[in-house]
């Protein structure tokens, strides 16, 4: 899950969907917004093109 996290954070634009800041608990030892952050995307990246790999030719014995 966190690296599905690291590349939507990577390609994404969000904006907060709400002006007033969420009051801040504690969820064991991180610090988090009481109520949650709901967002916005305001902007998608292309994702970058990846290397075609080609099949290598095998030798057949004859």
């Amino acid at each position: 899950m966190a690296e599905v996290l690291r590349v939507i954070v990577e390609r994404v634009e969000f904006a907060p969907r709400r002006a007033t800041e969420d009051p801040v608990v504690m969820r064991g030892i991180t610090l988090a917004p009481k109520h949650g952050v709901p967002v916005t995307v305001r902007k998608v990246r292309p994702r970058a093109e990846a290397p075609v790999e080609r099949p290598v030719p095998v030798a057949t014995p004859s």
